[in-house]
């Protein structure tokens, strides 16, 4: 995930002030400035590889330039690189040793290496400049719930609730972890609080719906499900949950029609392929099942009869 520039351009105008790309007289430092821009306007198209040479140019013509370095960062994890995105976010922090977002770069992209251990620790210092914003805490929060330090996770998950009682996301998050330590009663009431902060939010409907599935009630579940379709019908993946749990209950009608819709709505789904497949197959329509398995064969899954 890319960390977000939230700023508008003409704010970013002044904060390039606070984090390199100092606007002087000097030529070069206002083209680094302007290539950095076109850097960012490039990033916000997509156009990774356009947006990167904006910033190589622009660190060559201010190599103090930290923005440029921990954008630099940010694109090369867009691109699948963390490895260069770690040497362009330590760069930032070299020249600017408080700069609270090339640590939090890092430690993504430190998480996609599975160096959780690093990443802890670029959270760390994120909570030790940014002690009263959120977001430090549920990073690292996920960090140590992915190294299996569940209690370490929930208090700083809980810390950041209590700095932002009206974000959902912390709630989802202590949810996730409740969920991973069997604690199902406290993840289903951080999910149901997050719903009643955004009764909008598709994932906290499929997150509590997939609790109660592990604590066996599917009528809960199928409930949840088809709230969150309610939410966010245009996502084949809560189709293809649904279909799953009809599946529990050998509902084949239904899983067919949820695949269906499933494959209407991302036609490379190979799992709904697989999945309706089989129905047909358990409903003795054959070309149908032949169909659908041929199918998924061409995405790349070898489906027995």
């Amino acid at each position: 995930m890319r960390t977000t520039k939230s700023v508008s351009v003409i704010v970013m105008l002044v904060a390039l002030t606070a984090v390199g790309c100092t606007r002087t007289n000097v030529d070069p430092a206002i083209q680094a400035e302007d290539e950095y821009h076109k850097g960012w306007e490039f990033g916000e198209s997509g156009d990774r590889e356009a947006e990167i040479a904006c910033y190589d140019r622009a660190i060559r013509l201010d190599p103090n330039c930290a923005i440029a370095y921990e954008s630099r960062g940010s694109a090369h994890r867009e691109m699948g690189d963390p490895d260069k995105a770690i040497s362009d976010y330590s760069h930032a922090i070299r020249l600017i040793p408080h700069y609270a977002e090339a640590y939090i770069g890092r430690g993504f992209a430190h998480e996609d290496k599975g160096d959780l251990g690093k990443a802890v620790a670029d959270f760390d210092q994120v909570v030790r400049l940014e002690p009263d914003d959120a977001n430090g805490y549920i990073y690292r929060a996920n960090a140590h719930s992915a190294m299996g330090n569940f209690e370490k996770a929930i208090a700083d998950l809980t810390l950041a609730v209590k700095l932002n009682p009206d974000d959902s996301h912390a709630y989802i998050s202590r949810g996730f972890v409740y969920q991973d330590k069997g604690d199902f009663e406290k993840a289903i009431a951080d999910f149901s609080h997050a719903i009643s902060l955004n009764p909008d939010n598709a994932d906290a409907y499929m997150h509590r719906g997939n609790v109660y599935w592990d604590m066996g009630d599917l009528e809960k579940t199928l409930v949840d499900f088809t709230e969150a379709i309610r939410v966010n019908p245009e996502s084949a993946e809560v189709y293809y949950n649904r279909a799953l749990a009809h599946g529990e209950k050998r509902d084949l009608v239904k899983v067919i029609d949820d695949c269906t819709e499933a494959i209407r709505l991302d036609p490379a789904h190979v799992d709904a392929y697989v999945l309706r497949g089989v129905c047909y197959r358990d409903s003795g329509e054959k070309d149908k099942a032949k169909a659908d398995f041929e199918r998924a064969k061409k995405l790349g899954v070898n489906v027995g009869n």
